[in-house]
């Protein structure tokens, strides 16, 4: 395929392994078991259709067999787009059901004729339970709320040009126990499922914020924008880098949802509602200005800062707008510490040296 030389900017073929073929069958003592018509992969990444494996067994889901498809080759794509991986997921959990899911990875140059780079995926997954959820030590032999449960997840960032950003987010949950049953590391760690549309512009030392956010899974409290406009400033200089400026100020119309109850009473039993937390919106207005004097005192900082906040809310808990002034003033103070070991070397770990720093 044609490609142009980053060192020259002149023309050049790019060769890449290939290989193609058809009507393909599969033999076992001269007896043919598997049949597939035509079949591509690059030489580069091989993969007979089969891109993964794996087999488990424990307590909550029984067996599991777990095997990942290629895509691109089962639908016969001769040159998939390059910096894109898309798999098929057929499961089995023999105490649970059948599961279908697919995983699509894209890192490319594009989006639809759009310059980027772009980055993101798409995981969606689907299982037909049949078992009950164990939970934790209080919490076992729950009944799903759903019998067909899953997850669709999708997280697209793009970095467009004059320092602009497009973020978009999709998260769909079946139930409100499917992550933490299905996929507890991701329950415990990662951010939770949003559904949100994102435009960033930055500029310097500050950033316009432009975002819209909506509620997909009613069992989780979700503050909903509709939409919401924020500015950033961070530590503009004033008088000769004598003082500081900082900001943050937003704009909007927000609602807030507050998330529905489990059927199950057992876990209903365990939920404490917050106080204050209840069904609202209204719009959205809030300033929030600082001035700092940072002062080096050789290795110790000190910053002597005043700030001030305006917020004002169209709904506040007792159903009545609400305007809050809080004025500050303080002294921040930190000290920076650090050691540099370059006797520590190892070539199994590829270190040459360590350095350790911190910050009181």
């Amino acid at each position: 395929k044609l490609a142009v030389d980053p060192n020259t900017g002149q023309p050049m073929i790019d060769r890449e392994p290939f290989v193609k073929s058809s009507n393909n069958f599969v033999y076992f003592a001269g007896v043919p078991l598997l049949y597939w018509p035509t079949f591509s992969t690059s030489l580069e990444r091989p993969a007979y259709y089969v891109s993964g494996i794996r087999v488990k067994n424990d307590s909550t889901f029984g067996t599991q067999v777990m095997l990942d498809f290629d895509l691109f080759q089962l639908f016969g794509v001769d040159n998939p787009p390059a910096g894109v991986e898309w798999e098929l997921s057929t499961d089995y959990l023999s105490s649970r059901g059948p599961a279908i899911g697919t995983e699509l990875n894209y890192n490319v140059d594009s989006f639809f004729g759009v310059a980027g780079p772009v980055v993101g995926f798409l995981d969606a997954w689907v299982i037909d339970d049949k078992g009950l959820d164990t939970l934790g030590q209080d919490r076992r032999d729950i009944v799903p709320e759903k019998r067909t449960r899953g997850r669709l997840l999708l997280r697209h960032r793009h970095y467009l040009r004059n320092d602009s950003e497009f973020i978009a987010e999709a998260g769909w949950i079946s139930d409100r126990n499917f992550l933490e049953q299905y996929l507890e590391n991701e329950w415990d760690r990662d951010v939770n499922h949003r559904t949100a549309l994102r435009l960033r512009k930055y500029l310097r030392n500050q950033m316009f914020d432009l975002s819209a956010k909506g509620q997909v899974n009613n069992f989780e409290t979700e503050e909903e924008r509709l939409p919401l406009l924020e500015h950033y400033v961070l530590g503009s200089s004033l008088l000769g880098d004598w003082l500081t400026y900082s900001a943050h100020s937003k704009v909007g119309y927000e609602r807030l949802n507050v998330g529905t109850l489990p059927d199950d009473p057992q876990q209903a039993a365990l939920i404490s509602p917050v106080p204050g937390e209840v069904n609202g919106s209204g719009a959205v207005a809030a300033t929030r200005q600082e001035l700092a004097l940072p002062i080096n005192l050789g290795p110790v900082v000190i910053v002597p800062n005043v700030s001030g906040d305006a917020s004002y809310y169209g709904d506040a808990v007792d159903g009545d707008s609400l305007t809050r002034l809080v004025g500050q003033a303080g002294i921040r103070t930190s000290l920076q510490m650090w050691r540099v070991d370059p006797t520590v070397q190892s070539s199994l770990l590829n270190v040459r040296g360590l350095a350790h720093k911190m910050e009181w």
